[in-house]
């Protein structure tokens, strides 16, 4: 194994809840997993529906870009399979997911896109909040 798989084993059994870890932790873990994605479309939408033309232009360039990352982190899924950690027994699996790729997370590649893209358009708050979101 070299050393970045090392690190990304260890990081990942870092943030991973295990059996001491309180209830209440794990099901804020588990909607912020599942549910803060769909606060997306909503803050494009919003963007877009009382925005003015910057805020507009902005929205319109964060939807393109997050597809064309989508669509290479397709691309780069069928090309280097990494299994998830539940694929190798490593960690708790706390939801259920598909036994696909495990890099690139499309997950972050939404909130990055956007959030980069907000960022360098000017949106600086709003780039802010999505990017730690």
């Amino acid at each position: 194994m070299n050393h970045i798989e090392a690190f990304n084993r260890t990081l990942f059994l870092q943030i991973n809840g295990g059996d001491g870890t309180p209830a209440w932790l794990i099901q804020v873990a588990i909607g912020i997993a599942n549910d803060l994605i769909y606060l997306i479309p909503p803050l494009l939408l919003g963007m877009w529906l009382w925005g003015d033309s910057a805020r507009r232009s902005q929205a319109i360039k964060a939807c393109l870009v997050t597809l064309m990352a989508l669509g290479a982190n397709q691309v780069i899924g069928l090309v280097w399979q990494h299994p998830r950690p539940f694929m190798i027994g490593l960690g708790h699996a706390w939801i259920s997911h598909a036994a696909d790729s495990s890099f690139p997370s499309d997950h972050v590649t939404v909130f990055a896109s956007i959030g980069l893209t907000l960022l360098f358009g000017g949106a600086r708050r709003l780039a802010i909040a999505v990017l730690t979101s």
